[in-house]
């Protein structure tokens, strides 16, 4: 039998290279850690949990294929990305085949902005605009993930804001990789800016206006601040030298091109 391991040293590279979609119809394919799925590459893997029926497995990867490719009957007729018709499937079909997560495990990990209408936005779809942007920021939950959710806390949200999940997103700066690719489809020289955990929409929005409040010209220093001195002087104002600390404060994170000037008014003489 082929292991997790296999799969990783024989399939995953080519996939990877070629940005594979694939349906693997095998039972028990999205179980175990590591799982087959999570082996097979890093791309969108639709896998199956526990004993399925092949034929019912069939019929949810022909729906996923329909809404993919506009032929669905749903009366907006677009083409979708994977995961976006993924989330368009009935709940029957989304209890039969899962979205792998790519950790073989029942986190849930970024894989891109999704909007009201459960459309989402990739790094896929952005990586071949050729984007070239100094400055990206992405006021979105998760936007700039940097550990897994696990099952509880994306089914009730308010487990999101309690236990080690929050404390370990504030303390940890290093982005999850597929959080890196989404930034890293903005351009080559970009910065980005997000959030590792779950915000309230004014929160995010007060703390972004003051975050780019930062970047402008600096009287001192005779220029705009880089974005990595501007993310420092956030989080000291919030946190840091604050008289009252916000943690939540800590979910502001920062990746890519840290030493770019957005601001580039210069000094008059």
């Amino acid at each position: 039998m082929a292991t997790s391991a296999w799969f990783a040293n024989n399939w995953k590279p080519s996939l990877d290279q070629y940005k594979a979609l694939v349906f693997l119809d095998a039972c028990y394919s999205a179980d175990g850690y590591p799982s087959v799925a999570s082996g097979i590459g890093r791309r969108t893997v639709f896998a199956t949990h526990g004993q399925q029926d092949g034929l019912a497995v069939k019929v949810v990867f022909e729906e996923i294929l329909n809404y993919m490719n506009g032929t669905s009957y749903a009366t907006e007729r677009d083409k979708r990305v994977a995961a976006t018709a993924y989330w368009l499937c009935t709940p029957v079909s989304k209890q039969l085949v899962k979205l792998a997560t790519g950790d073989g495990s029942e986190n849930y990990i970024f894989r891109g902005l999704e909007f009201s209408d459960k459309s989402l936005l990739t790094a896929v779809e952005l990586e071949n605009l050729d984007l070239n942007y100094k400055l990206v920021m992405v006021d979105a939950c998760c936007s700039a993930q940097t550990v897994p959710l696990n099952s509880v806390e994306m089914i009730h949200p308010l487990e999101m804001l309690k236990g080690d999940g929050a404390k370990n997103a504030r303390e940890t700066d290093e982005l999850l990789q597929q959080c890196k690719d989404f930034a890293d489809s903005f351009g080559p020289d970009c910065a980005y800016m997000g959030w590792s955990w779950e915000m309230g929409p004014n929160a995010a929005q007060i703390w972004s206006s003051e975050f780019v409040n930062n970047l402008k010209f600096d009287a001192i220093k005779r220029r705009g601040l880089t974005v990595l001195e501007a993310h420092q002087k956030f989080l000291n104002d919030n946190y840091y030298e604050s008289q009252k600390p916000a943690r939540a404060a800590r979910n502001m994170k920062i990746y890519g091109s840290t030493g770019n000037i957005v601001e580039t008014r210069k000094a008059v003489q």
